[in-house]
């Protein structure tokens, strides 16, 4: 069980939090809803946000995956291609993602790149590397709630949930999502992102990844929500497969969806430097891929 946490927890830092089995299989007991367990005190619910927020990642690991953006019908889908590196440093969790944008209307058209790094943790940053670019920039925090492309409803802030690590929160107490007990938290942002209003959290009690998350406005109504999906089974571990990020108002939402996994990777450090973005990370070999 405490290698199954470890994993988990780095994993959910950024949508791809392990899973317990019964969220990506049938369950007997589907029909029966029981009672929430006994809400925590508040030293308790103190201790089980910090433990949240310090388990460690076993391994690096790459994924491949589709960024999906789907508004409001009759509008046709838009859809992004990416493969994401993983690792860990001593800040946290560390990822490099390389998103490849539609093909255009010509044949002859070549696709845009993108290179994206972000440092999650404490103390989060993300560099950007745009198509034609030469050197990467680091995006400011005045930039986090922009749309990473044009029309999409995923952000820098999205990518990074710095609302994770925001050291003022409220406990609210505990309830079920799918029939596991969660415990929720209402991050409230420091000053200098007070404009952006608070995030409603809920992390599951027994395995310890993120269930949800609502970023709210100024009067407690929900604006955007991160739900988790679909779950898939590589080299005996649950990760995530599928989630969505949606849009309240505009009731449009992009879904981010994992296709392959390649797992007990080692990384180069170099992969996940600013200066080394303009350098093509080497994907894994073609044999240690699980598709999803």
């Amino acid at each position: 069980m405490n290698g199954t946490r470890k994993f988990i927890g780095a994993m959910v830092t950024l949508w791809f939090a392990g899973a317990p089995a019964s969220w990506a299989q049938p369950r007997a007991s589907d029909a029966i809803v029981s009672a929430p367990p006994a809400a925590y005190g508040a030293a308790d619910a103190a201790k089980h946000l910090e433990d949240f927020r310090h388990l460690m990642q076993i391994g690096d690991f790459c994924v491949k995956f589709d960024l999906i953006h789907r508004p409001k019908p009759p509008a046709a889908e838009t859809r992004y291609t990416g493969i994401g590196w993983s690792s860990w440093n001593a800040q946290g969790p560390v990822w490099r993602f390389r998103l490849t944008g539609p093909l255009g209307s010509e044949a002859t058209v070549k696709p845009a790149i993108w290179e994206w790094l972000v440092q999650n943790g404490p103390s989060p940053q993300i560099w950007v590397l745009a198509p034609g670019a030469a050197v990467a920039r680091e995006v400011p925090t005045a930039e986090w709630r922009q749309p990473l492309f044009t029309g999409t409803v995923y952000t820098p802030f999205d990518l990074l949930m710095p609302f994770l690590f925001w050291k003022d929160f409220d406990y609210n107490g505990s309830s079920r999502i799918e029939g596991s007990a969660v415990d929720t938290y209402t991050m409230k942002p420091p000053a200098a992102e007070s404009a952006g209003g608070p995030v409603r959290i809920a992390i599951d009690r027994e395995l310890g990844y993120l269930a949800t998350a609502e970023q709210l406005d100024a009067k407690g109504a929900v604006v955007r929500k991160f739900d988790m999906r679909n779950f898939a089974k590589v080299q005996q571990r649950w990760m995530l497969k599928a989630c969505e990020l949606l849009n309240v108002a505009a009731r449009d939402y992009d879904r981010f969806e994992v296709t392959g996994a390649a797992m007990n990777l080692q990384i180069d450090a170099e992969v996940f430097s600013p200066a080394h973005l303009g350098t093509p990370a080497a994907e894994p070999p073609v044999k240690v891929w699980a598709n999803l």
